[in-house]
């Protein structure tokens, strides 16, 4: 039985060739050619000046939110529904993630909730946040407006989780100066891969700075530093196979958008709920799926199309049920309450209806029409099959 993966990296002859070629000339660590032409290019991509990459997604997030301001024992606003690598980011910034609830149409942070939490902070006498991370949900970017004002008012820094959205839009233009600083990721199962690796763009002074702090504070070519930082460098041999993977993203993106036609018409024909995408939001679309109905046991379907050889899994878990923040959660009863999950009930109702399937970019529509075939029979197995075109 052949097996169609959720979503795996498309590496054709021209990647080999690129890492094979940094290998040949030795530029195997963070020093090399490579490097800084791969930043030059995810900066032309994302509309901006320049561009820092760094070891991976979480990383970038990380070292964006120390660039704006992030300091130990700060409070930052977080999604609930994200993974949990946004959470981690703060935490390894030295700041505790403030969770808040999701918007029902995007999946993406309510504003409302945010300001919710910001009230909430001050009548419980703890401090206000500096800073809010707002995440593409699936990689489509949404409308950060409302979140500047509010984090303007506030004197908030806003940084992009884009982990997925490379080479996305909105509103027609590149999202790379549309939050303080927007950060990428660009692990194997990603739209574009290097392997691992991240990352980040904003003002060339943002920037720079980033690029400075994942660079241990060095301060010329002698050992001498500035700050304690980090060694978050990305590889040259990782950048030589994002330069090849980024010459190809039009095609990459264009096959996602493909695959998540195709999985919104089955959705459509089925009367089944599909991912969400701002109306303003074009070329992100990493991973695409449905939106199970009542009644339907997520790890029965999972179970079913893995034995039946297509690959999905359930996605992510709400920050406010992970073991990792029930201490930071107990801790700030007083904020979040007995019942935490009274404070979100979006991405509690929500989380266990979330299917993604397969996305990868080289899905024949032969395979997308096994994917959907297939979904048929463990919706139908699960006693959760609504009749098409009912």
């Amino acid at each position: 039985m052949t097996f169609i993966p959720l979503a795996v990296p498309n590496i054709g002859p021209e990647d080999q060739a690129s890492v094979a070629s940094a290998m040949q000339g030795g530029w195997v660590s963070s020093v090399g050619p490579d490097v800084p032409a791969f930043e030059a290019d995810i900066a032309a991509v994302c509309g901006v000046p320049e561009a820092t990459v760094v070891a991976s997604g979480t990383a970038a997030i990380t070292i964006a939110l120390k660039a704006c301001g992030v300091k130990r024992g700060d409070l930052v606003l977080c999604p609930d529904y994200t993974f949990i690598a946004t959470a981690n980011a703060i935490t390894a910034a030295g700041a505790d993630p403030v969770f808040v609830d999701i918007d029902p149409e995007t999946w993406a942070t309510d504003v409302q909730a945010c300001e919710k939490a910001l009230a909430d902070l001050a009548a419980a006498g703890m401090p206000q946040p500096t800073a809010m991370v707002v995440v593409y949900p699936m990689g489509n970017p949404i409308d950060l407006a409302p979140f500047k004002a509010l984090a303007q008012s506030r004197g908030m820094a806003v940084v992009a989780d884009a982990a997925a959205a490379i080479g996305a839009r909105f509103a027609g233009q590149p999202i790379g100066l549309l939050a303080d600083a927007t950060s990428f990721s660009f692990n194997g199962n990603k739209t574009m891969t290097t392997g691992g690796g991240g990352a980040i763009v904003g003002s060339p002074e943002v920037v720079r700075l980033c690029r400075h702090m994942a660079s241990t504070g060095r301060v010329g070519s002698n050992y001498d530093h500035d700050m304690p930082a980090v060694n978050e460098r990305m590889t040259n041999l990782e950048a030589a196979l994002g330069r090849s993977q980024i010459a190809r993203l039009n095609q990459f993106l264009e096959a996602k958008k493909r695959i998540r036609d195709s999985h919104e018409n089955y959705a459509r024909s089925r009367n089944l709920g599909a991912f969400p995408r701002h109306p303003q939001a074009s070329h992100g679309d990493w991973f695409s799926g449905i939106i199970l109905p009542e009644g339907c046991d997520v790890d029965e379907v999972v179970r079913f199309m893995n034995e039946k050889g297509v690959g999905v899994r359930q996605f992510w878990k709400p920050m406010h049920m992970q073991k990792a923040y029930a201490g930071l959660l107990a801790q700030w009863q007083s904020f979040y309450g007995a019942s935490p999950a009274a404070r979100f009930p979006v991405s509690a109702a929500l989380w266990r209806k979330v299917l993604p399937l397969p996305c990868s970019t080289h899905l024949t529509d032969a395979e997308l029409d096994i994917v959907h075939n297939t979904l048929d029979q463990a919706l139908a197995a699960t006693a959760a099959a609504p009749a098409p075109g009912a």
